[in-house]
């Protein structure tokens, strides 16, 4: 294996290392936050979903950065992937502006 080769795969490992110990810390303390507001739920005894959706998403948004990170490491152009994903998240933010709007008021409530 060449130099280069080395390099790479040690950039992969630190960085699946990396993003592994950010989503695990980032489970682990929201789901300590979210039991700690288990006494106030609401009146019926339902919890509010919405920390874990929020947990849930900025979990898959790091692995996404770890895996561009990965591309990047090896060489990949990933300016261009950055390009879509931000055409992309403005198209499914202008679709979903209603429904997210509507997660908001509820959780408000």
């Amino acid at each position: 294996m060449s130099q280069n080769t080395l390099i790479n795969i040690g950039k992969t490992i630190i960085i699946v290392a990396l993003a592994t110990v950010f989503i695990l810390l980032i489970n682990k303390l929201g789901k300590k936050k979210v039991l700690a507001s288990d006494k106030y739920s609401s009146k019926n005894g339902t919890k509010d979903p919405v920390p874990f959706i929020v947990i849930q998403i900025v979990s898959v948004l790091l692995a996404i950065l770890a895996g561009i990170g990965i591309l990047d490491a090896w060489g990949f152009n990933v300016t261009q992937l950055f390009a879509g994903l931000g055409i992309a998240s403005a198209i499914i933010g202008l679709a979903l502006q209603d429904t997210i709007k509507d997660v908001f008021m509820g959780s408000h409530l």
